[in-house]
């Protein structure tokens, strides 16, 4: 997993490189947190587990750092 910094609407803003592309942890923390998330994906164990892990830790982090502070068990539910 590769994490990144990046800005968007002149904020920093924290992602995660996915192939190609970059997601915004704040944008999908919210989907999650709202259960905006395809029915297919929601439904695996696995991302159950992760999802709780990371909703359970509080608001998506501000930057880098504090995605950092949140531990190991935090990084491992992003990936």
């Amino acid at each position: 997993m590769k994490l990144v910094t990046f800005e968007s609407g002149k904020q920093p803003r924290v992602g995660v490189v996915e192939g190609d592309f970059i997601v915004d942890m704040r944008v999908a923390i919210d989907m999650v947190s709202k259960r905006r998330v395809p029915r297919l994906l929601a439904s695996r164990p696995a991302f159950k587990a992760a999802a709780r892990t990371v909703l359970d830790s509080g608001p998506a982090p501000r930057d880098m750092i504090e995605l950092l502070e949140r531990g190991d068990a935090w990084r491992r539910a992003l990936d």
